[in-house]
């Protein structure tokens, strides 16, 4: 998606201050809205509307973002599950992420940004047990030969350069 996206995320609420050196995208594997125990796992959560939730859980070296859903949900067969996520909290929590990035000035790169199914792959050089955020109830499960993991990436980056490409036009006369 392109043109002017606007915060989502009021940064002065659901973001405060600390030292940020990662993102990790989970999804709660519950209904389409938070849970008492999402709230203490994640730091922001996305239901599936597309509204964000802040956590109770105390912001550590490691940003925790929550997708809320896919409750029942197998990859093989794959099935959605009853709480599949939707179109609309996807494009949200892109949105969000994005701000999480630019709030903590942290690149979308594959080491800073990632789902909890690529962490083992990156950390330990093993397989991912959980298959979260591999496989879309929306989506064949790639974009372009991407998988959803790098489509959110590369999706934050092109966020991050229209906004940063604002902020420098902001300054110029016609």
């Amino acid at each position: 998606m392109t043109g002017i996206v606007p915060a989502l995320v009021p940064l002065d609420r659901f973001l405060p201050p600390g030292n940020v050196w990662h993102i990790r995208i989970h999804v709660t594997w519950g209904g389409g809205n938070p849970s008492p125990e999402d709230f203490e796992r994640y730091d922001l959560l996305c239901d599936r509307v597309g509204h964000f939730h802040r956590g109770v859980r105390h912001l550590n070296h490691t940003f925790e973002f929550g997708f809320c859903g896919m409750a029942g949900a197998s990859l093989e067969p794959f099935s959605p599950g009853k709480y599949p996520l939707t179109i609309a909290q996807w494009e949200s929590g892109i949105r969000g992420i994005a701000d999480i990035c630019s709030r903590y000035d942290l690149p979308a790169t594959r080491t800073v940004l990632f789902t909890h199914a690529e962490e083992p792959e990156l950390l330990y050089g093993t397989p991912a047990e959980p298959w979260e955020l591999v496989r879309l109830p929306f989506s064949r499960g790639e974009w372009e030969g991407r998988p959803p993991a790098e489509e959110i990436r590369l999706r934050v980056r092109e966020l991050l350069k229209e906004r940063k490409q604002r902020e420098i036009g902001l300054g110029e006369s016609p």
